[in-house]
Formats: C-alpha cells, structure tokens, sequence
C-alpha cells in the first residue's frame, strides 16, 4: 500500500512537471521554435549600378542578421519585409501566388540571369551571385495587362499610383489583389483579378528566368507550389530554461505554486502574447534568486552559531568586490575604420553611426557612405573613417565617439547617421518586443512596432542628452557636427507615426542647441526615393549611401583659408568659420574665370577693368575693384544671411513656442542683450556701407588716361624743338594729374 502510494505520487508529481513545461513551452511557442525557407530556393537582391544603368545583384545571403528579415508565414508562405527583394526562379512545373499587405498589387518584375562582375577589391564571387537584366514590370496598357521596361529609379509615389492603377483596372472591389504566375514548359501565364498574359517566348534563351518580388513600403506574401521546402529547428538552451525554470520553483515554493505560475503566464499568453514572452524571463530570474536563497539558509544552519557571522560577512563581500570589478570595466567600443589604413593626419570626415554606416544590408556589405566620401569627395579624399556598430543607440554613439581618438574628426566634419534605431531601440523593453516579432510574420511586428516607438519616445530624455553630451565632444574637437536623421522603407508609403515624429522634433531642436546641422534625409530625398533607394526594411542601397554622400560633400567647409585659420588657432573661430564658409566658397568664384584665386593678374601698368563683371582679353576675369572677398559690400552680405534664415514653415512653430516660454522666464533680460548685440551690429552695418561707398564714388571718377594721351601727342608734332622744356612739360602734366586724383 505504502509503495502505491508512493508511486501514485511520483506519477502525479512527474505529470505535474511535464504540466509545467508544457504550459511555459506554450508560452514561448513564438521564440521556442524556427522555421526558415530552405536555402537555395531563392536569391535576396541589391540595387547596384551597372555601368549606366541600375539594376538588382543577387547573392544566397538569404539570412541576414538584422530584424525583420525573410520569414515563414503560418501557412508556410514567403513572407518578405518592405524594402527587401526576394529572387525566384522560374523554373517549369512551379506556381507563384503574391500578395500584398497594402490595398494595390504586389511589385514583381520579370527578367533574365546574367553574370555579375566582382566587387572592386572585394572578395571573390560566391556561387549564387549573378544579376538581373531585361528586367521587365506589370502594367496597364492600353487597358490590358502588360510586360513594359522597368525603371527602377522612379520614385515611390509613381510606383505606387502604377501599383494601385493596376488593382484598379484587374481586381473587382473588395476583393485582394492575388497575383498568381505560372510556368510550364513553354510559357508563363500571369493572372491578376481578372486580368491575364501569357509569355510564349520566355525560356527561349540559355539564361535562367527570373521573378524578383519586391517589398517596397510593405509586407509582400509570396506562396509555392509545389510548397517551400522549410527548415524547422528547436531552441535547446530554451527546453533547458524551462526545465530549470519549473524545478527551481517547485524546490523553492512547491509544487502548487509551480503549477500556478505556469498555468498563469499561459493563460495570458492566449490574450496578450508577447508580453506574456517579456514576463516570463523575469519569473525565472525571481524563483532562481529565491532557489539560492533558501539553499544559503539551509547551508548556514548546518554551520555552527560562530561562523555563520563570518561566512555571511565574506559572502557580501566578495558579491560586492565582484559588482564593483564590473562596474568599473572600461568599455569597449569598436576601433576606427580607415578606408584606407591609418592616415598620416587627422581625419577630417569622420562617419558615426550604426549598421548602415557599417555597410550592412549591401552586398558583401562593401562599399557605402564611407566609401563614397573617401574616393569621390575632394574635401574627404583619403581622410575619411568610420565609427559604426550594429544595433546601438544615440547613448553608445555619444561614448564611443568621446572615447575614440582625438584625431578623430578634428577640425573637420562629423556626420552622424542614423536615428531610425532610436525609434525603437531606446528602452529594453521595446527592444525585446521586436526580437520576440520579428520571426512571428507580419501582422505582430506591425503592430508590436507602434507600441516600441510608444516606449522609446517615454524615454525621449535620454536620447537628448546623449545628443548634447555628442555635440559638446564634436566642439571639443574644433569639428561641425552634421546630424543626418535616416528613415524606414515604409515612410515612402505613410510617413512617420506621431511618435516618431514627436522624436525626430526633439532630436532636431537638441542638434541644433549642442550648435549642430540637422538634416532629415526624409525630407531632403523623400520625393525622389523609391525602392532603388533600400535594400532592406532600413539599411539603404548603394544608391541611397551614393547620393547621401553627395548630400554630404556638398557640406563641407574645405575653404583652405578656413582650415588653416582652425588649424592655427588663430583670428578667425570655428563658429564664424561655419557662418560664412558659403560666401568665402562664393567668393572663389567671382575672383577669376578659373575658379583660381592666384590666377594671373595685369601688370600694375596695364589697362584694368573697372568692372569686376568684365574679363580681360585673356579670357580670364581680372582682378578690378571686386571687393566681396573682404566682405565690405555689406548688402550683399545682409542678403546672404537672409537666405540663410528662410527656414521651412514647420520649424517656425517651434520656434515661436520657445521664444513665448524664454519671453516668459527672461523678457527683460534678452531685451537687453538684444539691444546691446544690435547697436554694436548696426555700428559695423553703418562703418562697411561708408567704406564701401568710398569705394565706389573712388571708382566712379574720370581717369586721367586721355589728357595724358593728348599731351605726348602734342609734344611729338613739335619735334625736336624745345627739347628740354617739352620733355620739362611731360614730366610736370603726370605729377599734377597724380596730385589731382
């Protein structure tokens, strides 16, 4: 009777257990298991130039390591992030049917496999890469479904307005825009609603068809037939964390609340999963930490009363000397990347920011930002680095750039690119909640996403002191600080939710107040941007790092006066430097035709133009009475710092609202200020228009040259007679002239 019943319990208490895991594996159904598309069913692609053209490389990198990648829908189908491009072979006997998560039609385009040339001082081709050419897109053609040429460089809302007109025209209202392709041995047959093509001439040649399914700024769903082959593993260190979870609860409370705690996180985990998932690693830390502690109970009250004192006392302290060891490890932070080794001398561009300054999301992630600067922008050439790491925040920007190398960007220009991470990354919390998503599909990262931009924008404070620590360290380096604001592949669609934007708002006022250039890339290449603009849901493409490195040269302060002059500590300060550094690049263009400011200039003798306008008949612009570069022509001047000021109308509201509030807390005292900094002002307005007016009236007044002329002409019809008093006369008419100017 005794050994049923014993066993009766074990049997209860095993089942229990078995329970217990059960309930926590279901909790973590989400995380506890993957399943991937196996590889060599498709290629992922990149937005390259060719040459002149721009078109999609392809490579088997299928698994990149960032969120949201690739996925696996629940009923087994493709599932592709906006911004990605999936590439399909078209291979006889095999179907496609895609979807899209906005109302329109899925973007696919048609075309041919060819060889791609290698990555320049990259490495060596792997198999798989090739690229795409002939590259053709569905539209509506003489209101039928049609194959035209692609133009993968067109901007979002004309794809867009293609995509839609094609919903339009084929898809009957109400009903999802399907696209279903199908391949036999022949042809291939195209159906959209109730529009259809058929392709009789596509496997005619000896490339490989192709099918490139474009996110664009949404999901896209593609499904096989015969279905994809997928790869479905298991999460070991989660089976044992479950394992440790349930036992050390079970020894620590008993077994009831064991099986409570599980059956709790379970059943919330039917309503609200993903914060069932967050909640669950905090339960195991909390029975784990009540684990030991009544484990160190039992083990004193088996030392004797004199030692327990001393053993308690030691534990402390060696917990406490372990805390502080980590507390005070220096932190590591990446070192600085030179594109072309170690550079004799400052780098006076220096790149921070995260994964897309790294070279993530580009093939063989070379190339990029960095790059551009080094090789093609005159003031950055073989003085450009990079301080970049994947997935961290404006906190790791502000101490890996204050704890790199002062040379880093000295006297130069820091550009900082980034801020979508910040949209998301700020807290842990929200942090985890992509990780959790991001293999879960569409539907739960889009709507775990609004409610990570919800909690990093509760921690906006954060972000804008991490953004004033940064500029402060910049002008520490005498260095510009140019804040580049990136944005996502579905702002082309919508633009920024509030919370993002409220964050971007912030961001924005504290560059500019830590003295910087904010700039969001939205604003500045939204209207052209299409999906040749990303590669993936952030990281942009060689085309976007291309023309965000123009963007960028076009900022650079390399006036040689202006360098020399920070250099040298001298007269002139970096922030006056940064206040005029368009009119000194001005300037150089009005001095002579060659864009020269030590061209060739007329002998001291010659015929000058009084008209800095005019050229000399050399070609070149002569040296005149062109009094810009000194900056005396105090309209032209007032007239530049007026372009200076015409802001955008939003920043405006800004603006107003924080005069009202330092109104409010300091009227009187700015008044005065205001006064002061005026009436000195007005004083150097009032000395540079008397100036330049001198010089004008001085270049208004009749030369001398044709009395001059008259007198030697006179005097050789005289001849030899009188020689000396002629040659008397000629020397006194230039002295009175000379007196009279």
């Amino acid at each position: 009777m005794r050994f049923g019943t014993r066993r009766n319990r074990l049997v209860a208490s095993g089942a229990t257990f078995l329970l217990c895991c059960a309930a926590d594996g279901f909790v973590l159904r989400g995380v506890l298991t993957s399943h991937d598309i196996a590889s060599e069913q498709f290629r992922r692609g990149y937005f390259e130039r060719f040459g002149g053209e721009v078109g999609l490389a392809l490579d088997r990198a299928v698994r990149p390591g960032m969120i949201p990648s690739f996925q696996t829908s629940h009923d087994g189908a493709l599932e592709i992030p906006p911004g990605m491009i999936a590439v399909l072979p078209l291979a006889p006997g095999t179907s496609y049917e895609s979807r899209s998560s906005s109302s329109c039609a899925p973007y696919v385009v048609l075309g041919d496999e060819a060889p791609v040339p290698p990555v320049a001082n990259g490495p060596p081709l792997s198999p798989g890469e090739a690229r795409l050419i002939g590259a053709r897109t569905l539209a509506v053609s003489e209101g039928r479904l049609a194959l035209v040429e692609w133009d993968p460089v067109r901007p979002w809302r004309e794809d867009s307005a293609r995509l839609c007109a094609l919903r339009d025209a084929c898809v009957p209202a109400g009903d999802a825009a399907a696209l279903e392709l199908a391949v036999t041995d022949d042809r291939l047959d195209v159906r959209l609603g109730g529009c259809s093509l058929a392709e009789s001439h596509v496997f005619r040649g000896e490339s490989q068809p192709l099918l490139a399914v474009l996110g664009g700024a949404a999901w896209l769903t593609t499904a096989r037939r015969p279905a994809w082959s997928t790869d479905s593993s298991v999460v070991r260190p989660l089976l044992a964390g479950i394992a440790v979870k349930v036992a050390t609860t079970w020894w620590g409370a008993g077994i009831a609340s064991a099986a409570a705690v599980s059956l709790a996180l379970a059943g919330a985990a039917v309503w609200i999963p993903v914060p069932a998932i967050l909640a669950w690693p905090l339960t195991v830390l909390l029975r784990v930490a009540a684990a030991l502690l009544r484990l160190s109970v039992l083990g004193l009250q088996r030392l004797p009363r004199r030692a327990r004192v001393p053993v308690v006392l030691g534990a402390a302290a060696l917990g406490a000397g372990l805390f502080a060891s980590r507390t005070n490890e220096p932190h590591s932070f990446p070192p600085v990347v030179h594109i072309h080794g170690e550079p004799p001398r400052a780098d006076r561009c220096a790149v921070l920011g995260y994964s897309a300054v790294k070279g993530e999301g580009l093939r063989h992630e070379r190339g990029g930002i960095r790059t551009f600067l080094d090789e093609d922008c005159g003031g950055c050439r073989q003085t450009t680095a990079g301080l970049c790491a994947g997935g961290e925040t404006l906190a790791w920007a502000r101490d890996a750039f204050c704890s790199s190398d002062p040379a880093f960007g000295a006297h130069g220009l820091v550009t900082f690119m980034g801020g979508a991470n910040d949209d998301f990354f700020t807290g842990m919390v929200s942090i985890a909640r992509l990780f959790i998503v991001s293999g879960q599909g569409s539907a739960p990262w889009s709507e775990n996403v609004t409610a990570a931009a919800a909690a990093s924008r509760r921690r906006l404070d954060v972000q804008t002191s991490a953004i004033a620590s940064l500029g402060r360290c910049i002008q520490s380096r005498g260095a510009r600080f140019l804040f580049l604001h990136d944005f996502l592949a579905t702002d082309l669609h919508a633009g920024r939710d509030p919370d993002r934007a409220a964050m971007l708002a912030a961001r924005r006022l504290a560059v500019e107040a830590a003295g910087g250039t904010f700039v969001d890339l939205f604003d500045v290449f939204g209207p052209e941007a299409g999906v040749s603009w990303f590669n993936d849901y952030v990281h942009p493409s060689l085309l976007g790092h291309e023309r965000i490195a123009e963007f960028v040269c076009r900022q650079m302060p390399w006036d040689a006066r202006a360098v020399l002059a920070v250099r040298a500590g001298g007269a002139v300060r970096h922030s006056a430097i940064a206040g005029i550094q368009g009119r000194e690049l001005a300037m150089d263009d009005h001095s002579d035709g060659e864009g020269n400011r030590g061209g060739p200039r007329d002998d001291r003798g010659g015929d000058r133009s009084r008209d800095h306008g005019s050229r000399n008949e050399g070609g070149e612009r002569g040296p005149g009475s062109d009094t810009r570069f000194l900056q005396l022509e105090m309209s032209h001047v007032l007239y530049s710092e007026a372009e200076a000021v015409a802001r955008p109308a939003f920043r405006d509201l800004l603006l107003e609202a924080a005069k009202e509030r330092l109104r409010e807390r300091f009227g009187e005292e700015i008044t005065a200020l205001a006064n002061l900094a005026v009436d000195d002002l007005l004083k150097g307005v009032e000395a540079s228009f008397e100036i330049e007016a001198r010089i004008q009236r001085h270049n208004d007044e009749p030369q001398p040259s044709g009395g001059l002329r008259e007198i030697v002409a006179a005097w050789r019809a005289r001849g030899q007679s009188r020689p000396a008093q002629g040659e008397r006369s000629v020397r006194r008419t230039p002295a009175r002239a000379k007196g009279k100017r």
